[in-house]
């Protein structure tokens, strides 16, 4: 993450300064970190005791103004006051530079070999057979040995006679029975046999009734 190049720093009592991290080279791996007082003065502190606050601002504990008022004395930590000691550190950078150009030439020579490799060729044999068989669909291409075997089919239309039962009809008896009254004229014959007397002897006749 690139670090701003002003930091801004503040104290308990509102007093506001700020680091130039371009000019003094502030690093938070640093001892110490020189600040500039907005009203004027500059003090050096530990970089221990900054605190970054989410807002991205410095705080300092303790009060940067008494720090400047005080003669002789430039520095605190968190419980003692302190003389501050001066230490330089180095830093080391690289940067491209240029120390010299070259021009490449390039010549292509040409040279002739002698080459025999095998050419393949291949011919094409095609020989028709005469099959006229029916089949039930369409036949696949197969494979036997180095014959490839492709068939040829034709649709051929085939007219023929056919029983088809259309419809069947069937036929049911139903029975019923029923009473039809009638007067009708019945006739019967009564017979009556009567004994004749016969010459020899005379008696009185007895009629008898048959009844068929």
């Amino acid at each position: 993450m690139t670090r701003p190049a002003i930091m801004q720093v503040t104290d308990p009592d509102g007093v506001r300064g700020i680091i130039d991290t371009t000019a003094t080279g502030w690093d938070p791996g640093l001892p110490h970190a020189e600040i500039e007082l907005v009203g004027g003065g500059t003090v050096v502190v530990p970089t221990a005791s900054l605190e970054l606050q989410p807002d991205g601002i410095l705080r300092f504990p303790h009060s940067l103004r008494e720090l400047v008022e005080r003669s002789g004395v430039t520095t605190v930590d968190d419980e003692h006051i302190t003389i501050p000691v001066i230490a330089e550190s180095l830093r080391l950078t690289r940067r491209l530079r240029e120390t010299g150009r070259v021009r490449i030439h390039k010549q292509v020579h040409e040279r002739q070999e002698t080459v025999d490799l095998p050419l393949l060729h291949e011919t094409t044999e095609v020989e028709h057979v005469a099959i006229n068989r029916e089949v039930d669909g369409p036949v696949s291409i197969r494979q036997e040995g180095d014959t490839t075997i492709i068939p040829v089919l034709e649709e051929v239309l085939v007219v023929e006679k056919r029983w088809i039962l259309r419809e069947e009809l069937h036929v049911r008896v139903r029975r019923s029975e029923h009473h039809e009254p009638q007067v009708v004229t019945l006739r019967s014959e009564q017979v009556t046999v009567e004994n004749l007397p016969t010459p020899s002897r005379e008696r009185s006749p007895s009629p008898n009734r048959r009844e068929p």
